[in-house]
């Protein structure tokens, strides 16, 4: 609490003594005697119970990284094994799976896969990179076991970046768009962090046209998603000029300390990108994107993290922390709420989710 009171303040640190109890609550360990390891199970609680959804475990990651990046691993490490056609119900999709099935029972087929190919696949690999920079660069928890594997998924991720076409992102209670650009963002970005993970276990020159690609699709992106009337800022959607989203997937590049790549002038970017949130804010926060007046509570705490400025960093914090202190609904932690009246959507979904160890994140960079 100190520790995050210092680097985050104190309204953060409230907030993050209520989801480091809900994200851990949401946690099984068990015994793979198998495996001869422990492992980890998470549920995805109100939404709709799935078993170690990947786009659930990635945005409470930062609290795992912050605090032992060894059970952000016993979480995804389950979700390889079944990638991988290492457990009694086989995989054939080309891309990350996104859920194991519903808790406690993992036994969903591809066939009952929750379609996000690129949210999914662009997720596991920011995760994996980020438990090898904790971990002393040692690979063998992905090297060799699991590397042709990755490197299918890295292809296929390739094969769809920047003009992904209609698909979901985690954002799914929103609906599936095309050319989405905050999703077009976390797959280069991952392609960079594949390149990494590529680089690191096989010190293979081939390695590097992963963030050789991935540098020329960031440049495509600023090219075709950057809008400067009335307010410069990257659409919701590469073509759609009067559109607009939180970028929020643009933090890894920072957590991951890539610099300046894949993004060039990342900070420049970022500026751009707050001034807008901030220009279209209420009282308490700004939405996820142009569709909705909702805000994601993970996200919005990502937005602030990502901010380079102190001032903005705490006008943000004080939109989320204020919600979430005002809330009239009475009901466990939400992560999805109105940016108008700040009251929960819905108290039989979106709360006590483990999603809100996302608050976490401002303490990885």
């Amino acid at each position: 609490m100190n520790d995050v009171a210092k680097k985050g303040g104190d309204k953060l640190a409230t907030l993050i003594a209520l989801a480091y109890r809900q994200t851990l609550a949401a946690i099984k360990p068990v015994w793979n005697e198998r495996e001869k390891t422990s492992e980890l199970y998470l549920r995805e609680i109100s939404t709709n119970s799935d078993l170690n959804t990947v786009d659930v475990v990635f945005p409470s990651s930062p609290m795992f990284l912050y605090l032992n990046h060894d059970l952000l691993w016993k979480l995804i490490n389950p979700v390889l094994r079944y990638g991988n056609n290492e457990t009694w119900i086989k995989y054939s999709s080309p891309y990350s799976p996104h859920q194991l099935g519903v808790y406690p029972v993992g036994n969903d087929t591809t066939e009952k896969q929750e379609q996000m190919p690129t949210e999914n696949t662009g997720n596991m690999f920011l995760m994996l990179l980020a438990i090898l920079q904790r971990n002393g660069g040692d690979t063998s928890f992905y090297y060799p076991r699991y590397f042709p594997l990755l490197k299918k998924w890295a292809d296929y991720l390739l094969s769809r970046l920047p003009f992904i076409q209609n698909e979901l992102c985690t954002d799914d209670f929103l609906g599936a768009i095309a050319n989405n650009t905050n999703l077009a963002a976390k797959g280069i970005i991952a392609l960079e962090a594949f390149s990494q993970l590529c680089t690191a276990a096989t010190h293979d020159s081939s390695c590097s046209h992963y963030s050789d690609e991935a540098s020329r699709l960031a440049k495509m992106w600023v090219k075709y998603g950057m809008v400067q009337e009335p307010t410069p800022h990257v659409s919701m959607c590469f073509g759609k000029k009067n559109t607009w989203s939180t970028k929020y997937n643009m933090l890894w590049q920072k957590i991951l300390k890539f610099q300046d790549k894949p993004f060039s002038n990342f900070q420049d970017l970022v500026s751009i990108e707050e001034k807008y949130y901030l220009s279209i804010a209420k009282k308490y926060g700004f939405p996820v994107d142009a569709r909705t007046t909702w805000a994601k509570l993970d996200w919005i705490a990502w937005a602030a993290a990502l901010s380079y400025d102190e001032s903005t960093y705490n006008t943000i914090v004080d939109m989320f922390y204020r919600a979430m202190n005002d809330m009239s609904t009475r009901c466990p932690m939400t992560d999805l709420y109105n940016v108008d009246d700040s009251t929960a959507v819905g108290c039989a979904s979106f709360v006590a989710r483990p999603v809100v160890g996302g608050l976490f994140a401002k303490m990885l960079v």
